[in-house]
Parts: structure tokens; sequence; C-alpha cells
């Protein structure tokens, strides 16, 4: 997690509302895996009225994070929402950032400007950048 301050459910407070709502559904969705669920149990979940959610359900859906499927439920049309094909693209780290020593250094945490080893003299990274092995 990047630093900064969060909520109980990791939310950074710097992030607007709309992104916090949408990895919540997304997260929800997540949880509620394949069949999906109704439109309306939805809103009830997240705690949003339905005009502010299907805005962010259909940002997400022209992304591909999620599908509507249109269905007749309790005679009356409404919508299953589940997750889309682009959720599920999982996303490589080039190789030569993997490799980046300062992942795997015991200073990481406390790096910077104050202390005698930083990015600027670290030796590990001077030699990652050179091409030393």
């Amino acid at each position: 997690m990047v630093a900064g301050t969060y909520n109980a459910e990791g939310d950074s407070y710097l992030s607007s509302v709309p992104e916090i709502l949408e990895r919540r559904l997304l997260k929800l969705l997540s949880k509620i895996g394949d069949e999906g669920i109704l439109q309306k149990e939805l809103w009830k979940k997240l705690n949003i009225d339905s005009r502010k959610g299907i805005k962010i359900v259909r940002r997400l859906e022209k992304q591909g994070l999620l599908t509507r499927q249109s269905i007749i439920h309790r005679g009356r049309k409404t919508y299953i929402v589940k997750l889309g094909p682009k959720y599920y693209v999982k996303k490589t780290i080039p190789s030569d950032v993997v490799n980046v020593p300062c992942f795997f250094c015991n200073l990481l945490e406390d790096c910077g400007e104050k202390i005698s080893v930083n990015p600027i003299n670290c030796p590990k990274l001077n030699s990652w950048l050179a091409g030393d092995p």
C-alpha cells in the first residue's frame, strides 16, 4: 500500500468518491463470484442511490471491468451485474523492474536524503543502473 492516510476499508482519503466506490463495487463483485448480483441489491450493499450507482456501473462497463445482463425479475426488467473480462486480465511486471535492488533492500523504509545510503549514493542501485551483475 502506498504511503498516505487510509480508512478501515483501505481507501485513500485523497481518492475521489467515485474511485472509492468503483473499487468497493469491484471488490464486492469479486467476492460474489460468477453468478453476479441484481443491480438493486448492489445499491443496497454499497449504500448508494441508483442514480449514483448507475453512473459508476456504466463507467466500469465501458472499461470492460464489468458486464450487465438484462433479466426480468418479479415482473420487472432489471440487470445482473458481473465482473467483465478485463477485470481478469493479468498484468505482468517487466523483468527489469522486478530486479530493481530497492525492492529487496532492508533499508527501503528508511531510504532517503537524511541517511547515509540513499538513492543518489546507493552502491547497490548504482551498480544495477550501470549494468553490473
